[in-house]
């Protein structure tokens, strides 16, 4: 999240395209990618306990801002994008599984996702100026890239394998 105010300077600045190609990148190309792949990965859930999806999912978004910071060129960014939408489909059906997954009750489950949305806009509160504060004070996107790169990997780490009791 830290990355996405990030992006459009990344593309513009760092790969030299015009903001019609940026915007085809992050918007239609990216998200085409998340319809793509969410009915794999939907398909994949019904075999795969949703916490380990999740798990995965945080591993590949790990790798996402270490790929991007790597990448030189156009197609190569488009490969990127494309696993950064494999990621985000993974991220997706695990979000919308999550009251199946957690609640014990079915009547848990507004107050679940709830909460879960209002600390999304608490972490992007957060994270969209840290990211800005990050590359104003580095004059590079390395660090903000490598930052995020971390907190995904933080994430993976600390996502249980299975539902605790």
């Amino acid at each position: 999240m830290m990355m996405l105010p990030l992006l459009p300077l990344f593309l513009v600045d760092h790969l030299k395209v015009n903001y019609t190609q940026a915007s085809f990148l992050n918007g239609f190309f990216y998200q085409g990618m998340i319809v793509l792949f969410s009915w794999a990965v939907g398909r994949l859930s019904d075999s795969i306990n949703p916490l380990k999806l999740a798990k995965i999912g945080f591993l590949f978004l790990f790798f996402y801002p270490l790929l991007l910071s790597f990448t030189n060129s156009i197609s190569y960014t488009c490969f990127v994008y494309a696993f950064y939408g494999l990621s985000m489909a993974i991220v997706n059906v695990t979000w919308y599984l999550a009251p199946l997954t957690f609640c014990r009750k079915p009547e848990e489950a507004s107050s679940f996702m709830a909460v879960h949305v209002a600390l999304a806009g608490v972490r992007a509160f957060i994270a969209f100026p840290l990211g800005t504060i990050l590359y104003s004070l580095s004059e590079s996107f390395s660090l903000p890239f490598f930052v995020s790169s971390c907190l995904f990997f933080i994430g993976f780490l600390i996502m249980p394998l299975k539902k605790q009791p």
